[in-house]
């Protein structure tokens, strides 16, 4: 852009305007947060708004003093990072491989090694610019410990949405020493941002470095691509001093841009824009250039910076903001001094862990799961995983991707090797096995343990004491039931339990009915909430049909303490219906629980049966049972087009098995039996279930 000449003040300010940035994002809508911080910071601390400006005034003073001493700009310069990711055991928890991913772009971008800087229009390619800045990860903490230059911060309060107070959050994790802006690039990453920002050059530890978005993090892992990876460059380049390509604030396509300036004389006047089509947004008259909307510093497509950039940039390098980061004694210190080989520092026994996403701890058989893992204290030279009943059952990848056909708990088992060192982690995956649900009327008391573990899955991201649970402490019939553990629980985390997966195909044309016990006594101002939701599709798509929250899922009196049920008037029948065309094979349940740090729930006597006759003639079967209300002399009469094992059972409306009675194999032909109600049967709705081969037929019937 044509540098036109203003007051020094002016500059500073529209330098700071267009320093406080967000992120490079590519041909999308762009939700410019430089303003937004701005104004924050001007309301909620004016004294570090004046601080934070005299700062940028300070460095730009300085800036321009270096700019006319022309300095050298062959020097290869190193710049120490670190990354802080903060996250809450979900996918912004992202791997050191994805990181890696992201200094190669950051590398490639900074010296242009890119390969996409061949699509750059002619016109500009003779100002591409080989910034000459190697970025390396710090081996070395500001307290002389050993890094990868990877740091994992797990926060509830933190992990979402970038600003200030995560940045100053991380650094009071660290004494006596932080990591200071003068020695480190801090990148700090967490997920609802949006993209990134940063604000710019300034000694102030506090805003020194830049926030992006986790998913814009390189582009292998959760990265999204799209450019949206070079967000790292594009806010790297504000650190150094660079504005937008158009100047002003924060958001392209303004009326007024072609009227601003970003103070680099080879950056054509332009208006900006979210587009990477060939475009001229501003009328300079003769010698009118296109608009550069391939440099990183637009939104659209970057793929360059200008020699301009490059000079403003190392300008910015040497003041004292930056100038101590490629101080060969910091180099030493941060451990990123030549000859650099990352990962051959390897202080103390290093430890890894496994990540797998979310999404991907509890799957359908058939699914794959994509392992990837993290590293403290060293960086893994090579790795091994196995994976029994997993295909393949090894791998030496770092992002196996692995599926089982099997269902049940499969573990997977990682060893790294680190030069003499190695480190072990082991975790756990849910498959369930479709076509294996449970035929209705389905019923669970919980007393049976290895039932519960073999059926039921349950979701602890945090792996806490807090959560769903097998409990032996309470129960509304027998003596044990589910708990929801809730002390000591995060305020708005959620806890999943997965189960029961039910067949209810014989069910076509009617609905079935799900029903629980529910124990729980609400703390006074605390509004726990319990929701419950079905898939025939295996988590394609989940229904909620349940919901109650506070004073709603209250079974008995508030209580100031811990609750535990002690008698069966603290419990109440829950009943859910679900719609006719859920009737199907695999219909899974999942029991969700946002918690708001009240009392712990309790949940017995999980039942499934129809809400009606099931109307499904059966061929070959002519069954029927007379006389229907029943009494001692009723009978089942139904015919066997071959010889066929047959079982009779009956169940009330609470799924609870009252008798059963087995007539072994019977001839082909007609049969007329008994109906064996039991001896304790008082009257009531039942379900009678006749069990043959391959076949299951139920019936109502009233007891009077």
């Amino acid at each position: 852009m044509k540098f036109h000449s203003k007051t020094l003040l002016q500059f500073v300010i529209a330098v700071l305007i267009v320093t406080l940035t967000t992120s490079l994002q590519a041909q999308s809508e762009h939700f410019c947060k430089n303003q937004e911080h701005l104004e924050r910071l001007s309301k909620e601390n004016p004294t570090e708004y004046k601080a934070l400006l005299k700062r940028i005034t300070d460095h730009d003073r300085e800036s321009e003093r270096i700019d006319l001493q022309k300095a050298v700009t062959d020097t290869t310069y190193i710049v120490p990072v670190v990354f802080h990711i903060i996250h809450n055991n979900g996918p912004e928890k992202i791997s050191q491989a994805q990181i890696l991913d992201a200094m190669r772009i950051l590398n490639e971008d900074f010296n242009k090694l890119n390969a996409d800087t061949a699509e750059v229009l002619d016109i500009f390619k003779p100002i591409i610019s080989d910034v000459r800045y190697e970025f390396r990860l710090a081996q070395i903490d500001p307290n002389g410990n050993c890094t990868n230059g990877i740091n994992y911060y797990e926060s509830s309060e933190h992990y979402k949405g970038g600003n200030d107070a995560a940045m100053k959050w991380v650094q009071d994790q660290w004494t006596p020493n932080h990591w200071k802006g003068r020695f480190y690039l801090n990148i700090y990453a967490n997920t609802g941002i949006g993209g990134g920002w940063s604000y710019g050059p300034t000694k102030l530890d506090k805003y020194s470095g830049v926030m992006v978005q986790t998913d814009f993090i390189g582009l292998v892992g959760t990265g999204v691509g799209g450019y949206n990876e070079r967000t790292i460059t594009h806010e790297v380049g504000h650190w150094f001093n660079l504005g937008h390509t158009w100047g002003g604030g924060g958001d392209p396509a303004v009326t007024g841009n072609c009227n601003k300036d970003d103070g680099v004389a080879d950056t054509p006047n332009c208006g900006g824009t979210f587009s990477c089509a060939e475009r001229n947004s501003c009328d300079d008259g003769v010698d009118d250039l296109p608009d550069n909307n391939q440099n990183y510093m637009d939104y659209a497509c970057g793929v360059m910076f200008t020699e301009g950039q490059k000079t403003k940039m190392i300008n910015s390098m040497l003041t004292i903001s930056h100038r101590d980061l490629f101080d060969s004694t910091n180099l030493a210190n941060t451990g990123t001094i030549d000859p650099y080989v990352y990962g051959s520092v390897t202080c103390y026994q290093p430890t890894v862990e496994i990540s797998i996403p979310y999404e991907d701890l509890f799957i359908c058989t058939g699914d794959s799961v994509t392992y990837s893992y993290f590293t403290e204290g060293a960086v893994a030279d090579s790795v091994k995983w196995e994976f029994p009943n997993g295909s393949p059952a090894t791998s030496t990848n770092d992002f196996p991707q692995i599926t089982y056909s099997t269902g049940g708990k499969h573990s997977a088992y990682l060893t790294i090797y680190a030069g003499e060192y190695t480190a072990s982690d082991s975790s756990e995956v849910s498959t369930i096995q479709l076509g294996d649900g449970e035929v209705y009327p389905y019923s669970n008391n919980f007393e049976d343990e290895v039932d519960f573990d073999d059926n039921f899955y349950i979701s602890n991201l945090n792996g806490d004491a807090s959560g769903w649970e097998y409990y032996n402490g309470a129960s509304f019939s027998g003596s044990n039931c589910i708990s929801m553990n809730n002390d000591n629980n995060i305020a708005g985390r959620e806890d999943e339990l997965f189960g029961p997966l039910l067949d209810l195909s014989s069910m076509e044309g009617n609905a079935a009915i799900l029903s629980f016990q529910l124990a729980y006594a609400m703390k006074t101002g605390k509004t726990d909430r319990l929701e419950v939701y079905f898939t025939k599709n295996c988590g394609e798509k989940w229904n909620k049909f349940y919901t109650k929250s506070g004073g709603e899922i209250a079974t008995t009196s508030n209580s100031t303490g811990s609750f535990v049920p002690t008698k069966a008037s603290e419990w109440r029948q829950e009943l859910i219906e679900l719609p006719v065309p859920y009737s199907t094979v695999d219909v899974l349940f999942k029991f969700v629980f946002t918690s708001d740090q009240g009392n712990s729930l309790y949940i017995d006597d999980i039942n499934s049966y129809s809400s009606s006759i099931n109307k499904n003639d059966e061929i070959n079967r002519s069954l029927s049972i007379f006389p229907n209300p029943v009494n001692p002399n009723s009978t089942i009469s139904f015919d066997l087009p071959n010889s066929e094992e047959v079982t009779v059972e009956i169940y009330n409306l609470l799924g609870d098995k009252v008798a059963s009675t087995s007539y072994g194999k019977l001839a082909k032909g007609s049969h007329q039996l008994n109906l064996e109600m039991g001896a304790k049967s008082q009257s009531g709705i039942y379900f009678v279930k006749v069990k043959f081969n391959n076949e299951v037929i139920t019936r109502k019937v009233v007891k009077q």
